[in-house]
């Protein structure tokens, strides 16, 4: 695969992507009028299969063109409300593969980066990909001093395509006929495509790991990878190799137990992190966790995070503690100071309490919560039919990475069926952050 792949223009990106679209949405819908003559057995299964079908093309295009594209097509994948289950099943492979680039290439742009032959710097280069990703892929090395280390080569070209791809959006996005999120496409755009630009500088990435390294020092069980600082650069990132499985294919390794502790350990970083030290780690989906051979939880790719005031931590612990005390004016004022829907007041306190309850469903009751038997796609289509005015109930951009990492941390406890009490992890926090 060469970096001219990842060159191509706008216009063109946009018509790859476009008509991936478009050819997933036509057959879905030619099949639709088939349906009519089936038998209602029949037809179930022919809807999961077209589901399924357009996952897959869209899987195989965004796959291809990497970058944004790939990097939407993940973050859809993770959060079970967003698509039905056979298409998001479809769009999962991009956790953690897409089509990766030649070896021959690879090494030459290592040697290339580091100014070395490859067998200067490393005792020992795998040729086999452990991940290839949306910017770039990895390979398992060893250097002269026995180090074990995960060697990341970002896509030659793939920085430049962040901007077109987001110009892609913004077009798209413009269309819609929700008129709050079209009133803030152009910030929500920018907001996003600088988050993917420092994605893009691995550099920053090895600062970030470093950052949350000595987080996670007081966060039981959980484990960041250090940067070998001195080869890294802009487009090459090399950092200690974490031993353990894809947590997408350990969950079903362990007992009801064992997911619940792992899911504690989740919790305990998004959590601590986010709240007691005000940073969003906004790339939540199971490619980037794995579960050790030491049975620790490890964490990867810290490019897309970001510093978080304070105060707007702290909000958020707020809105619990309104929900608790069934207090709408209070809440309406938390979500006024949080800047949703441009701070006006666009729901009834009433509305504003019952969709909390739906939301942080979690949250509501004390003791252990089956995340696994949690459907909140039903509630939230009916709560949207009361409250049609929940269309103009649109978050402020500096917000996005934040409910990003809600989303991914909501459908990866889901999909392992955990059992865990947050309520608990929130009153502790609140404990310790407001009171």
């Amino acid at each position: 695969m060469s970096g001219d792949e990842f060159r191509t223009g706008r216009l063109a990106r946009f018509g790859k992507l476009g008509a991936a679209f478009l050819g997933a949405s036509s057959r879905y819908l030619g099949d639709r009028v088939v349906d009519a003559v089936r038998q209602a057995e029949e037809r179930h299964q022919a809807q999961a299969d077209r589901l399924s079908a357009a996952g897959a093309r869209l899987a195989e295009t965004m796959g291809e063109l990497k970058g944004a594209a790939m990097k939407l097509g993940q973050m859809l994948s993770v959060d079970n409300e967003v698509l039905p289950p056979e298409m998001r099943k479809a769009l999962s492979v991009l956790q953690r593969q897409a089509p990766p680039m030649p070896f021959t290439q690879v090494a030459r742009l290592v040697e290339e980066r580091l100014g070395q032959p490859l067998d200067a710097v490393f005792l020992e280069f795998e040729e086999q990909v452990l991940g290839a990703a949306s910017l770039g892929q990895v390979h398992g090395a060893t250097l002269h001093d026995g180090r074990r280390v995960a060697v990341k080569v970002q896509y030659p070209g793939i920085a430049g395509t962040i901007r077109s791809d987001m110009s892609n959006l913004k077009t798209l996005l413009k269309l819609t006929p929700l008129p709050g999120l079209k009133d803030r496409v152009d910030e929500y755009i920018e907001e996003i495509g600088q988050a993917f630009e420092v994605e893009a500088d691995y550099l920053r990435e090895a600062e970030h790991q470093d950052i949350f390294g000595r987080f996670v020092e007081s966060i039981d069980g959980v484990v960041v990878p250090a940067p070998v600082r001195a080869l890294c650069r802009t487009d090459l990132l090399v950092m200690d190799r974490l031993e353990g499985l894809l947590l997408k294919d350990a969950w079903s390794t362990l007992d009801q137990d064992e997911r619940n502790n792992l899911g504690g350990r989740f919790v305990d970083f998004f959590a601590q992190t986010f709240h007691h030290h005000q940073w969003v780690y906004g790339d939540p989906h199971p490619g980037n966790f794995l579960y050790l051979n030491s049975g620790e939880l490890g964490v990867l790719d810290f490019g897309c995070a970001r510093p978080v005031e304070a105060e707007r931590t702290d909000l958020y612990l707020q809105l619990l503690q309104a929900m608790w005390a069934n207090d709408g004016g209070w809440m309406t004022q938390i979500y006024i100071d949080l800047g949703f829907a441009r701070g006006e007041v666009v729901m009834s306190p009433d509305a504003l309490l019952e969709f909390n309850r739906i939301a942080l469903a979690p949250f509501v009751e004390k003791g252990p919560f089956d995340w696994g038997a949690w459907v909140f796609r039903n509630e939230f289509q009916g709560f949207m039919l009361r409250h049609p005015e929940f269309l103009r109930f649109t978050p402020a951009a500096e917000d996005l990475l934040y409910l990003r990492m809600v989303s991914g941390l909501r459908g990866m406890l889901q999909d392992a069926g955990v059992v865990l009490d947050v309520r608990e992890h929130a009153e502790r926090l609140i404990a310790e952050r407001l009171l």
